[in-house]
């Protein structure tokens, strides 16, 4: 009996350490999934959290189960890389970057409905407009 509670015990240990890189690994799965299927994810948050609990979960089992080192290195390797992959090269802007009411309404291009371009110079030039942002979905 105590055979089978020792085996379920180190089983649990080797679980979490593994668990927390797999947790890690399969946000950066799903993120990458989600780009090839082009359904853009709109904000990181999730991803962040998960990635950083990942990491968190397999360097405690290390550090406290004494469990393989490997796991918690490569979910601290995930964290690092998505961190920099989305705050440098995707240049996510800063909560300061954003708009706030009162602005000027920067230069840009977009598309109608209808398909044609339409920019800022053309609803300033027809003004008052009102400028709606359709996601795409909700």
């Amino acid at each position: 009996m105590s055979t089978f509670g020792g085996a379920a015990v180190t089983l649990v240990r080797v679980i979490s350490a593994y668990g927390g890189f797999a947790l890690a690994a399969a946000a950066a799965l799903e993120y990458t999934a989600r780009l090839f299927v082009r359904r853009a994810v709109f904000s990181t948050r999730a991803h962040d959290v998960a990635f950083a609990v990942g990491a968190a979960i397999a360097a405690v089992s290390v550090a406290i189960e004494r469990e393989p080192v490997w796991p918690a290195v490569g979910a601290g390797a995930l964290l690092v890389t998505w961190f920099v992959y989305t705050r440098v090269l995707l240049r996510l802007p800063a909560r300061e970057a954003a708009a706030r009411p009162g602005d000027p309404l920067p230069d840009f291009s977009a598309l109608r409905t209808d398909g044609t371009t339409f920019t800022r110079a053309d609803l300033v030039a027809k003004a008052p407009a009102m400028l709606v942002v359709y996601r795409g979905r909700w």
